[in-house]
């Protein structure tokens, strides 16, 4: 699988992406919500693992938007340390798969067996 991971937090998007190279897929990764706008023509991928909140401006549910309306298919993911119910439902109604607790994002990932226990 081909997996974009946009996080403005180093520390965490590197995990992210260390634990699902791990696993055999092909990561690519952005710091910011811009920056992944930027990369997605160039890219073929199938999917995007977004943080809510970014630094730029551009939050997870704006690129969530963004991606549904250029590349349709691609599996979207919205994760967020301060997941809030009213916030599950907005990605979701836009089109994404999952919006998850960051705090936990490898287990939601076994779980949907994106990546191995």
């Amino acid at each position: 699988m081909r997996i974009l991971v946009v996080d403005d937090h180093d520390f965490v998007r590197n995990e992210i992406v260390k634990g699902i190279k791990e696993h055999g897929h092909i990561v690519h990764e952005a710091p910011s919500g811009e920056h992944a706008v930027g990369m997605l023509p160039r890219l073929e991928i199938d999917m995007v693992i977004t943080d809510l909140n970014m630094k730029d401006g551009m939050t997870g549910i704006d690129l969530i938007i963004h991606v549904r309306k250029t590349k349709p298919k691609v599996r979207l993911w919205l994760m967020s340390v301060d997941i809030k119910i009213k916030t599950v439902e907005e990605a979701l109604g836009h089109g994404a798969e999952q919006a998850v607790d960051k705090n936990y994002i490898h287990g939601h990932l076994k779980k949907a067996n994106i990546i191995k226990h």
